[in-house]
């Protein structure tokens, strides 16, 4: 409540004071400062009354001053360059809105800020932050300096490397790939996916080379997430180092994981071939995710017996129930669109039919079966019986029937 207090408190004298002070402004300048007085009128009204209103008002204000875009930028800059302006405002204007404004004509001023240290350390990782997104020369020429000085706080090394990834150029590679082994790790993996972010946007795979390293470095601890960065990789190198990563038991079970869910969306023969050997893995979760993965990557029926061994020797009832329903989909038992029906998208379904039960239980009784009655026709088609051998018994109150293995 405290930050609302100074943000309801701040606003609307800021606003009257520049509103009033802006001289000669084009239309479309015209008509953004018109779209903050009537902003500002709404905020006092709850000013005082309803502080909780207060404070929504001013994100609504945040809200509304993005969607004006650039006609809002010169005031919105001149708000964030005032010191007189409370700081959490100043933040604010800077990290969320400047940002998607996204004015060439702000890289100057925002670029003294940067450089002021007589700046609150907020506001300026809030001009970092719109110079990221701004991006180009100027403000890689910007940004990247900053980078080299270990000095800066986490918060503001972790903007800084953010927006180099979002600059996108590769002059900032070799500093990320330094930052890849930094003594604070969360800051080595945002430099991961910078790195990432950056090979994606200049359509470089050779960048990625030293994640590829990482994903295989037991001793990094986030090497799960950099596995995970890679599903949306072009380079063919990332297969082969995916499926070490899931085939090896040495590694922890969050690397494993997230290998499969990687080549589960790059897909393919080759993909599907990685997963293979996991389906007789001694974890039966593991079993589980390379099944599920295989057939989101596009596993044929021709290997339904690879599936089918796996079933045997596999103990546990959930494991059981979720490979008997990818044979099941693979032999067409559940329609020609089973393939869309991917488990994050079970899950996710899954939530809402949870969401509607709870609905329905809140209910007089009376009422309660014809809710439970009308809740499939309320979901899209096929969900129930595709995502059924993931969902079941738990759901069969709700309408699904569920599969049961042999």
């Amino acid at each position: 409540m405290r930050t609302i207090e100074l943000l309801a408190l701040g606003l609307p004298f800021v606003i009257g004071a520049y509103a009033a002070s802006i001289p000669d402004l084009n239309p479309d300048e015209a008509a953004a400062r018109a779209e903050l007085q009537e902003m500002q009128k709404r905020l006092e009204k709850t000013h005082g009354n309803d502080m909780a209103g207060s404070g929504w008002a001013t994100i609504e204000i945040l809200d509304r001053l993005t969607k004006l875009g650039k006609p809002a930028g010169p005031e919105v800059l001149k708000w964030f360059l005032d010191r007189k302006v409370p700081l959490p405002m100043r933040s604010l204007l800077g990290s969320e809105v400047l940002p998607r404004i996204v004015d060439q004509r702000a890289m100057s001023p925002l670029n003294t800020i940067v450089r002021d240290k007589g700046e609150p350390v907020q506001v300026r990782a809030a001009a970092v932050k719109a110079m990221g997104a701004i991006g180009g020369k100027d403000a890689l020429r910007a940004v990247l300096p900053l980078a080299d000085n270990d000095q800066q706080s986490q918060p503001m090394q972790v903007t800084i490397i953010r927006s180099l990834g979002n600059i996108g150029d590769k002059e900032a590679v070799p500093l990320l790939v330094r930052r890849l082994r930094h003594q604070d790790p969360y800051v080595g993996i945002v430099a991961a996916r910078a790195l990432h972010s950056i090979a994606m946007k200049t359509g470089d795979t050779s960048i990625e080379a030293p994640l590829l390293e990482l994903v295989e470095d037991k001793s990094f601890q986030y090497n799960g997430v950099v596995a995970g960065l890679l599903a949306e990789s072009n380079n063919l190198n990332v297969i082969p180092v995916l499926a070490r990563a899931i085939q090896d038991p040495a590694n922890s079970e969050q690397t494993r994981w997230a290998a499969a869910k990687s080549l589960a969306k790059i897909g393919g023969e080759e993909a599907v071939k990685a997963l293979i050997p996991v389906f007789e893995d001694n974890s039966e979760y593991m079993r589980i995710q390379a099944v599920q993965a295989a057939f989101e990557a596009g596993i044929g029926a021709d290997k339904v017996p690879l599936l089918e061994h796996a079933l045997q020797s596999t103990k546990d009832e959930i494991a059981r129930r979720r490979i008997q329903g990818i044979i099941y989909r693979l032999g067409g038992r559940f329609g020609p669109h089973a393939r869309e029906w991917t488990h994050d998208r079970c899950v996710s379904m899954g939530d809402k039919v949870y969401n509607e039960g709870q609905a329905c239980k809140k209910m007089k009784s009376a009422d309660q079966k014809a809710c439970f009655d009308a809740m499939p026709s309320k979901l899209p088609e096929g969900m129930f019986l595709n995502c059924g051998c993931l969902l079941a018994p738990a759901y069969a109150q709700y309408g699904s029937k569920g599969c049961d293995p042999p």
